[in-house]
């Protein structure tokens, strides 16, 4: 008694020419098929390498703010909608040395020398800022994240100086206005 399977006769090995007629359609087919596999896993790749740049990226930044600074990134992050590793660029002269530097190759940046005054940071951000289009608010909230930066830095002494003045709000809001005229006008 022979066994079957499917109609398909296992005594005499003959498993029919349904198994052995693939068709060139199947063959592509399966092609393809390998093809979109191995793009999905060089795309998950990609994005875990992403996603480790921005968590390094963030936590370098968080672990060095002033409360300040910390919502004035939050404030313009939300109302900019732009990216975490596009905003890369407005620290990386402070962070440099803290990250590694594949970090700078995968965003595509050369490494920043560090500022030792507000002018070469300012000219510095307005290579970058052309590529943005922001509304005047974002503008705004902007400059606020610039002014944070460089007080949370001490780039150029300014927070240093503050307690030299006078009227610091005076002189906080001509740098305000400064810097946004530098960039946006």
């Amino acid at each position: 008694m022979s066994e079957s399977l499917g109609g398909f006769s296992l005594e005499d090995g003959n498993l029919g020419n349904t198994v052995s007629e693939v068709s060139q359609e199947d063959v592509k087919a399966v092609q393809n098929d390998q093809k979109k596999a191995k793009k999905v896993f060089s795309d998950i790749k990609n994005q875990q390498k992403k996603d480790k740049i921005t968590a390094t990226l963030l936590s370098c930044i968080l672990e060095n703010i002033n409360d300040e600074l910390f919502v004035n990134f939050y404030l313009f992050y939300k109302k900019s909608g732009v990216s975490i590793n596009s905003l890369f660029f407005i620290f990386a002269p402070f962070l440099g040395d803290r990250l590694d530097m594949e970090i700078f190759l995968v965003l595509n940046y050369d490494k920043p020398d560090k500022f030792n005054n507000i002018s070469s940071y300012i000219d510095y951000l307005d290579g970058f800022i052309k590529n943005f289009d922001f509304s005047k608010q974002v503008k705004y909230e902007f400059v606020n994240l610039i002014v944070s930066i460089i007080y949370n830095y001490d780039l150029g002494k300014a927070y240093t100086s503050l307690s030299d003045l006078d009227e610091p709000d005076v002189y906080k809001k001509k740098l305000i206005d400064s810097i946004y005229s530098e960039l946006f006008i």
